[in-house]
């Protein structure tokens, strides 16, 4: 129990802004550490959640709603994802040959590309933000709470997703830290255990609203297979860059299906 805790913490601290205890991680707790990756949805999903009834109680306005609910992931995770999404669009933008483009995913500086790109994801994961809370705010909570619930369980599946790939794809690179973490998954247990979780979270999505959960499940895995071909065809094989990237394409998937949903509804 005591190394499933670390194992647990460690995965917390890696993805996180969530203060952990300190202590030396050891091979035995990287172990089954990736497989906890998708505690951290739970949390970002929770706090999502929390913030929009909070908020709808409070009678925010549902532009502050919806900003806030973007900017939540962000600071429970400090913008690692964030951070791997620019440096593999400057990358991808770069059209040089592989190497060149590993060397990229390694710079520190960002370019005009990652900016661009950074903007037009934030462009999309507002429109669908605010389509959500617009909702909220018109039809209350109660009628949107399935969508809601999707919305905060695929935090959880995109980051379930992220874990098999780590544990399943060929890496990029044979150091760095999803090297690090990536190593020691590539067990049939640990896969297996990660495969369970996908399954348990797209489950959980579509019992909660059949039709958005089975669209906003879909759309990741759907992302999933891109994430997986280009990172082979481009880079070689995964990076910790590429899971950040893959992260925030999923998740801006999985909410503009939402919205998406929440409209023709509406029309209808």
């Amino acid at each position: 129990m005591t190394s499933l805790l670390k194992s647990a913490a460690i995965a917390i601290a890696m993805y996180s802004r969530i203060p952990m205890p300190v202590f030396e991680w050891q091979e035995e707790d990287m172990r089954l550490a990736i497989a906890f990756f998708p505690v951290v949805g739970v949390i970002t999903g929770a706090a999502v959640m929390g913030w929009t009834a909070l908020g709808r109680y409070l009678g925010v306005p549902a532009a502050a709603l919806a900003l806030m609910a973007a900017v939540l992931p962000v600071l429970i995770t400090g913008g690692i994802h964030v951070d791997g999404f620019m440096d593999t669009s400057d990358a991808l933008s770069s059209y040089r040959p592989r190497e060149k483009r590993l060397e990229i995913l390694k710079d520190s500086h960002i370019g005009a590309f990652a900016v661009i790109a950074l903007m037009v994801l934030s462009a999309f994961y507002l429109a669908g933000t605010l389509t959500l809370m617009n909702s909220v705010t018109a039809e209350g909570l109660i009628a949107l709470m399935p969508v809601l619930l999707v919305w905060a369980l695929g935090f959880c599946l995109s980051r379930s997703l992220s874990a098999l790939s780590v544990a399943s794809f060929r890496c990029a690179r044979h150091e760095g830290t999803l090297y690090a973490f990536g190593a020691p998954a590539h067990q049939k247990m640990t896969r297996g255990i990660i495969l369970g979780e996908v399954i348990l979270f797209a489950g959980l999505m579509i019992a909660a609203d059949p039709a958005a959960g089975l669209t906003a499940a879909g759309i990741s895995v759907l992302v999933f297979f891109y994430y997986r071909y280009r990172s082979y065809r481009d880079f070689g094989g995964v990076t910790g860059d590429l899971a950040g990237w893959f992260l925030c394409l999923c998740e801006t998937g999985q909410l503009l299906s939402l919205a998406l949903i929440i409209l023709i509804r509406q029309a209808g």
